[in-house]
């Protein structure tokens, strides 16, 4: 009986590790998640490249046509708004 319970918790931790692994161990950034466009090689899952949307001042995860995406970050409905000044200093800048 107390071999049965070994075999039985065995085969519960072997099904936990093949469930958590299924998965995927893909740890690479998805769709609309942040990533950094100065790196040598695109960190972004497979269909997707590290870019600039909109206005948006942080990179993201995106398809080739972020506009078709249903993601915010994406389509560019979910930027974070630029500073109150950061416009100023562009103008300033141009003015130069």
């Amino acid at each position: 009986m107390i071999m049965r319970k070994k075999i039985l918790v065995l085969f519960g931790f072997v099904a936990c590790g093949l469930a958590y692994f299924s998965n995927g161990c893909d740890i690479r950034p998805k769709e609309g998640d942040s990533c950094n466009a100065l790196i040598s090689h695109d960190e972004c899952s497979d269909g997707l490249t590290c870019q600039t949307i909109g206005s948006c001042t942080t990179t993201y995860c995106c398809p080739a046509n972020p506009s078709s995406s249903s993601n915010e970050f994406c389509n560019g409905t979910s930027c974070p708004p630029l500073p109150p000044d950061a416009g100023d200093d562009a103008a300033d800048a141009a003015s130069e």
